[in-house]
């Protein structure tokens, strides 16, 4: 999907006929009509419905006929305006509906060294130690021999879950481990029948090499549109078995469960369509903003890692610019350098804060030079309405005002001034005169169509 908007169209506006001026049209020709037949007409004959034919109802024809055909190259200018609205507008709506696809978060759950992280990043309550008292490693309590390490930091982070995973236990799962092998599987595995998770069938496994960026997600999305019921618990379990290393040991779990419904005052987390791929970040986000329903719905708060000076730099000036996510927490300057595991670290804590009523927050993470932007809500923002056209004369209807009064001017004409052709000659006229208005018609609206599109095409 291409981040990009149209600019905005006016469109045609209210069209106001002309009626003074074709009034007056109308008098003219009509006075210079019957100046004319007044001057031509013997002089011991009566006015009869000849002369009313010849002076008024004739010119009055050729007058309507004339003003119908111009009105084709009239409403062609006004299809054009109205058409280019409608392709601004239907981009709109179709980048605020594939925006708004979403899966739904029912339990998450976050192990770092630091408890309530979140809360602390925040500063809602206490204060994040400082570099060099900041704490790198998960601290596990059990010994080894009773469990591995990874067993023991899965335990941690599958507990706030188990309600959650217990009502809805037919998931696959996805998992990645830094300090995993072969049997990383089966320590979860192991998890899992601890807390006595059993699916109905079958459980898919999924172990990825290495850590995924938020492309994961748009992965997921599209596979949940195309599931009828979809459940899915993903694994990030960012530790290692080094002995010194920089970066904080993190650990990260989503379930998502399309079919969630709220229960014990637990509310879902809307993680939202992610923004990625993008060769202009800055101007990514501002088409992001723009298509936001309603302040509420923007960002209160940018939690971003392992972004370039490049990516960085131009996603704060557009924020500055949208007045969206004022509060910026780099998770490096709090947890020391940077890891791939903080992405996911970040949607775990941007997940407490939303639990923690501090309304919609916006996450920006940069991965193998690909950077991605990716929103989550309490709620879900309202269904778009689909754009419709303004009601207007396309250039092919009005031909056919044309082509009646065209061939009515033409057969009175005939009528009075000439020989009343045969049927079969009439039926000749007509359809010549049906071809080349109509088929005029057509054209010309197929024409004013393209020149619609390739003036929205050239508009930068």
């Amino acid at each position: 999907m291409v981040w990009k908007l149209y600019p905005p169209q006016k469109g045609a506006g209210d069209f106001k006929v002309p009626w003074l001026v074709f009034l007056i049209i109308y008098i003219v020709v009509i006075g210079i009509s019957l100046l004319i037949r007044a001057s031509t007409w013997p002089d011991k004959k009566h006015v009869d419905a000849v002369f009313i034919f010849d002076s008024v109802v004739f010119p009055i024809l050729i007058v309507t006929s004339v003003i119908s055909v111009l009105c084709m190259f009239v409403s062609a200018e006004y299809h054009l305006e109205e058409s280019k609205k409608l392709i601004a507008d239907w981009q709109k709506f179709s980048l605020k509906s594939y925006a708004s696809q979403h899966l739904k978060i029912a339990a998450w759950s976050l192990v770092s060294p630091v408890n309530d992280l979140a809360l602390k990043m925040l500063k809602l309550e206490g204060e994040f130690p400082l570099a060099p008292k900041t704490p790198v490693k998960i601290a596990t309590g059990i010994d080894e021999f009773e469990a591995t390490r990874i067993q023991q930091v899965l335990s941690q982070l599958l507990t706030p879950m188990a309600e959650t995973l217990k009502k809805y236990p037919d998931f696959d799962i996805t998992y990645w481990v830094r300090a995993g092998d072969e049997s990383t599987e089966d320590d979860i595995n192991s998890i899992i029948a601890k807390f006595d998770f059993k699916a109905s069938g079958n459980r898919k496994m999924i172990g990825l090499n290495e850590c995924p960026n938020y492309s994961l997600i748009n992965t997921m999305i599209s596979d949940s549109n195309q599931a009828y019921r979809y459940r899915h618990l993903l694994i990030i379990c960012d530790i290692t078995s080094d002995t010194e290393y920089e970066f904080m040991e993190t650990a990260s779990a989503f379930y998502f469960c399309s079919d969630y419904t709220e229960q014990d005052n637990k509310r879902p987390v809307y993680l939202f369509q992610p923004m990625t791929d993008s060769s202009d970040i800055n101007k990514s986000t501002s088409v992001y903003l723009e298509i936001e329903d309603s302040t509420d719905s923007i960002p209160k708060t940018l939690w971003h890692t392992g972004l370039s000076r490049l990516e960085k730099y131009p996603l704060l000036k557009a924020l500055d610019d949208g007045r969206a996510a004022q509060n910026r927490l780099e998770l490096e300057l709090s947890l020391g350098k940077r890891s791939e595991g903080y992405a996911w670290l970040a949607l775990a804590a941007a997940s407490d804060a939303v639990m923690y009523a501090q309304g919609a927050q916006l996450l920006a993470a940069s991965d193998r030079n690909q950077a991605g932007l990716i929103k989550i809500s309490p709620e879900l923002p309202n269904e778009p309405s689909e754009p419709v056209m303004k009601d207007h004369f396309i250039p092919m209807f009005s031909g056919i005002y044309a082509t009646f009064f065209t061939l009515s001017t033409l057969f009175v004409g005939l009528g009075l001034f000439g020989e009343f052709p045969s049927l079969l000659l009439s039926i000749l006229i007509a359809v010549a005169v049906l071809v080349i208005i109509m088929g005029g018609g057509y054209i010309l609206t197929v024409l004013t169509n393209d020149r619609a599109w390739d003036e929205m095409r050239n508009l930068k």
